[in-house]
């Protein structure tokens, strides 16, 4: 068992055949107290979008230590999470957001579509103002800043 890390640098390589293979990583979340929480792993990737299939369900109940047995969920159950260079590019920069709270909640509410920028004509509309209510949930973050370059970059 090792502390989270906040930045984590991978290196692709070339296999036998001389094609880039994917550099990879697997995720253990491991929940070492008494209290049950719902947990949901995002990817925010270069385009802006948010992936939240991380964890099966987008969000998923980590159970607490019992008998002194810890639970661990994997992300993508326990398969590698692959990180992609784009062709002709020698890095790439990922973001992975832990969200772990005492209260339910469901991460699909935060999935994004890669962003596509709209030609904007002339002018725009304010957007109408709506009120929020107070927010009354308990939640804790961690970030994980991922670099992938190729090896012989």
């Amino acid at each position: 068992d090792c502390p989270p890390l906040r930045e984590l640098e991978l290196r692709s390589r070339r296999d036998a055949s001389g094609a880039w293979e994917d550099a990879g990583f697997t995720a253990r979340i491991t929940n070492r107290t008494s209290t049950t929480f719902s947990v949901a792993l995002l990817a925010f990737a270069e385009d802006w979008s948010i992936y939240t299939g991380l964890i099966a369900g987008g969000t998923e109940v980590l159970d607490p230590v019992s008998d002194g047995q810890a639970f661990p969920l994997y992300a993508l159950s326990g398969e590698p999470i692959r990180m992609t260079i784009e062709a002709g590019a020698t890095e790439s920069q990922d973001e992975l957001l832990l969200i772990v709270s005492s209260d339910n909640f469901n991460a699909d509410a935060l999935a994004l579509e890669p962003f596509a920028p709209q030609a904007v004509t002339r002018g725009f509309a304010a957007p109408a103002q709506q009120a929020v209510p107070p927010w009354q949930h308990d939640f804790a973050t961690r970030r994980l800043h991922i670099h992938t370059v190729r090896a012989d970059a």
